[in-house]
């Protein structure tokens, strides 16, 4: 079974008590940050921070893994967690400073992944002593082995957290996509049902968006696992049980969806996936035209009351990320239209858009409740396009963008670069370059050779003072 995994890319809420100290009613066993943050009072620190997002991720409701020690020195009182060179969702890096692990040349630095784009990107989350932000995300690439951390580091290891299950680091989707073809949707395949063992295969044309029309957001009312699933008992610790018996696996329903969105056991929103996506639907009916069940992979969202604007834009921004998880699994234009029984219909519609093509039963999902928070089938374009792009405005990345967070972002990224990496072939004219003392480099290599940073970027003022000494190494000066 494969597990969500949700993504911290913005700071902690206030009150999050694996962010706030024991002394002030929370869970933490760390220090209080510095600067101290009003609302988490371990931040600012890359140990308070990790220490906290580590266990916030085990969810066990206490600190209950990793000791709150100096950064370098978390693998050594790892208790027994497995570390390794590879990197997992919900791990925590550590960085060694100085030559020793004793603190006295540096305390190292922690930072917790939380998407893998590919075996060498990463998004991380993190915090640092003295920082002027409490909270940032970074994206960190592999380079020399670092991790794109300072000179001045070294990385030691990742360690796992023992509450993600292992998924693969091929590469992902996006740094804004939370579903990846490493990182898919939960899956809870109910092969009980009618819909399972009697639908047929369709070729995928797009998504189609339901709404459920009952107030329960609960995905256990509508999901259960087989009763002889191997990870039934998890699953339903996951999920919840229907003790009424009238989900969609356990009755004889002429109908079904490729995945349902709503609330867990714990609370959390997440779209969990039923069934093969090319698999035909019997989702939207049929109209006078022909119907949308042939082709469009659909979905229903669990309904409230629909008055809560909180819920709504949860599971607003779970389907967002699921149809853009869909479209890059098949190649769909969020955009783009299908020319299908005589209509142009969109690739990305809703129930009630089916009904106005002739291709659906006469449903109003999901435009009775939309409309309510600003939202159309058009802003959902919009949105899974700005997703798949990775330029969507939701994630909170760019909130605490500022010049100098910039110039640190900046100044890691040219850390990568400095350093005698390069090309075989410039071999000849790096060699003419250096034995005739028009490049001389700039500092040392930690094996004592010069470093020639080939990779860097060359100033105006370095440029001037390198064509000066070709000047005067042709007499001309």
């Amino acid at each position: 079974m494969a597990m969500s995994f949700t993504p911290r890319l913005t700071r902690p809420e206030a009150g999050n008590k694996y962010y706030i100290t024991k002394a002030a009613g929370g869970y933490s066993s760390a220090i209080k940050g510095s600067p101290t943050d009003a609302h988490c009072d371990v931040l600012s620190n890359c140990v308070g921070y990790a220490y906290g997002r580590f266990n916030e991720i085990a969810g066990e409701g206490a600190c209950k893994y990793l000791s709150p020690t100096n950064a370098e020195n978390f693998i050594q009182y790892a208790g027994g967690l497995e570390v390794g060179q590879t990197p997992r969702l919900g791990a925590c890096m550590v960085w060694q400073k100085g030559a020793t692990l004793k603190g006295s040349d540096g305390a190292g630095h922690v930072a917790i992944v939380e998407q893998i784009i590919s075996p060498t990107e990463i998004i991380t989350s993190e915090s640092g002593w003295k920082a002027k932000k409490p909270f940032w995300t970074q994206n960190r690439k592999k380079g020399n082995g670092n991790w794109g951390q300072g000179s001045a580091y070294k990385f030691l290891g990742f360690i796992y957290n023992p509450a993600v299950n292992v998924v693969s680091t091929e590469k992902g989707d996006g740094v804004t996509m939370k579903y990846t073809s490493a990182n898919p949707p939960m899956q809870c395949f109910m092969r009980q049902s009618t819909w399972y063992r009697e639908a047929g295969k369709t070729t995928i044309k797009g998504v189609l968006w339901h709404s459920t029309g009952a107030n329960n957001k609960t995905v256990k009312r509508y999901v259960q696992p087989d009763d002889n699933a191997p990870d039934r008992e998890k699953i339903l610790e996951i999920i919840g049980v229907n003790k009424n018996g009238n989900d969609w696996n356990h009755q004889k329903l002429k109908k079904g969806v490729h995945a349902f969105i709503g609330t867990l056991a714990n609370g959390d929103v997440a779209a969990v996936h039923v069934g093969p996506w090319d698999k035909k639907a019997w989702g939207c009916g049929s109209g006078s035209k022909g119907s949308c069940n042939n082709g469009w992979i659909q979905f229903e969202i669990c309904e409230d009351n629909l008055n809560d604007p909180v819920y709504f834009e949860k599971v607003y921004r779970e389907a967002v990320e699921l149809t853009a998880y869909l479209c890059k699994l098949y190649n769909l234009n969020p955009q783009g239209t299908v020319t299908y029984c005589g209509a142009k219909v969109p690739v990305i519609l809703c129930h009630q858009d089916s009904y106005q093509l002739g291709l659906g039963s006469p449903h109003s999902d999901v435009l009775h409740w939309f409309p309510k928070y600003g939202k159309s089938m058009q802003t959902v374009r919009d949105d899974v396009a700005a997703l798949l792009a990775g330029s969507n405005d939701n994630t909170g990345e760019d909130e605490d963008m500022d010049n100098a967070r910039f110039k640190e972002l900046f100044n890691n990224m040219r850390s990568e670069w400095q350093d005698n990496d390069c090309g075989s072939w410039s071999q000849e004219a790096r060699d003419w370059a250096t034995s005739t003392g028009l490049i001389a480099g700039g500092g040392k290599m930690p094996d004592g050779t010069p470093n020639y940073m080939w990779a860097d970027m060359l100033t105006r003022e370095q440029a001037a003072a390198l064509f000066y000494r070709f000047a005067q190494m042709m007499g001309k000066v």
